[in-house]
């Protein structure tokens, strides 16, 4: 049942050892999928899991290299499904 623990955003901002500021660019890009909880954003285990692995060697350092990398991601994951 420990698996089904949402994390926080302090929690996820320690875990991926970046800012708050950046984890909201994350969230905003679609890069890191949250659920909103009133006034608050929620986590899911597995969606950070899911980031690690989708965004590995990519620079998420800023908004604008974020971008880049989704979009990146996005024409990657296209050119499977067309392939």
């Amino acid at each position: 049942m420990d698996n089904l623990r949402m994390l926080t955003v302090d929690e996820v901002a320690e875990l991926l050892h970046t800012s708050l500021t950046t984890l909201s660019y994350l969230r905003e890009t679609g890069a890191l999928k949250a659920i909103k909880t009133g006034k608050a954003h929620m986590y899911s285990q597995e969606a950070v899991r899911k980031f690690q692995s989708t965004y590995e060697g990519y620079d998420m350092d800023n908004l604008v290299n974020i971008n880049a990398s989704v979009e990146a991601v996005k024409s990657k994951q296209l050119g499977k499904l067309g392939a």
